[in-house]
């Protein structure tokens, strides 16, 4: 399944093109490091990750692997993000814009046992636009988790920080 998605994201990330450059059409890729705190049933852990995207006009389609651990709990999981900026016109002359999107991946629990499931759901923020190069990303994603008993739900509160090129 791992296989699927990661071929999946690949393709979806490199068909992303505008059909004609114009003015004021956004296209570009990114890279980033990420950082979160984890929660799902009775347990909260810092997490660890790495992102890679593109965005193109208003809308960002993020590729992203994640480690967190706590104690003898860790998860890993690998994610495909697709968000849009929205409020475009209120916050036309700021460095911050929010976003709205879903999510949609694998993840890995080890604990006593390793399980593996999927999960999927929503993801919001803001981001801070730096320059033409920076943003810095805080968002917050809640998914539902199928086939890890011990998960079930999850809820990341993240930071990122991210390169264009």
């Amino acid at each position: 399944m791992y296989k699927i998605i990661i071929i999946s994201s690949f393709l979806t990330l490199s068909l992303i093109k505008p059909v004609l450059l114009q003015a004021d059409n956004l296209t570009y890729s990114f890279v980033g490091a990420q950082t979160s705190l984890i929660t799902y049933e009775n347990t909260t852990a810092p997490s660890f990750g790495l992102k890679f995207g593109k965005q193109v006009d208003m809308w960002r389609t993020t590729l992203s692997v994640d480690y967190s651990t706590d104690g003898s709990d860790s998860t890993t999981s690998l994610f495909l993000e697709s968000d849009r900026g929205i409020l475009s016109e209120l916050f036309k002359d700021s460095k911050f814009q929010p976003y709205v999107g879903f999510s949609v991946g694998m993840l890995q629990h080890k604990n006593e046992t390793t399980d593996s499931g999927s999960g999927y759901g929503l993801n919001t923020g803001l981001t801070y636009i730096f320059n033409n190069d920076i943003d810095l990303d805080f968002g917050i994603r809640v998914l539902n988790v199928k086939g890890i008993d011990a998960v079930g739900h999850m809820n990341n509160l993240t930071c990122s920080l991210h390169y264009f090129y």
